[in-house]
């Protein structure tokens, strides 16, 4: 699942990572998991983070899923990257799709 917002006449795109093993997981009884929000702040250029970085800060995090905001730097989606990074399936929507 992914979201799309429109602020300030522009949109962002989001994408939702989930690990490999999570689906197979939820069919016995997982009721709890950790979510993390992560605004990648354009897709990590605005802040001088790699792939790896962002991967790494998720899994300091402990997240079980992530919603990912503002995946796109420089015309590049960052979000699938840090997925294969961490092993984990993903999807993405961008656009205005809302």
């Amino acid at each position: 699942m992914s979201i799309t917002m429109k602020f300030s006449r522009r949109a962002f795109s989001a994408s939702l990572l989930l690990p490999s093993g999570f689906a197979l997981a939820a069919k016995h009884a997982v009721t709890r998991f950790k979510l993390m929000s992560f605004n990648m702040w354009v897709g990590g250029t605005a802040s001088g983070s790699t792939p790896t970085d962002l991967a790494n800060a998720v899994k300091t995090a402990g997240a079980d899923v992530v919603g990912m905001q503002e995946t796109d730097g420089n015309g590049e989606d960052v979000s699938k990257e840090v997925a294969k990074l961490l092993g984990w399936n993903h999807l993405q929507q961008g656009g205005r799709t809302a």
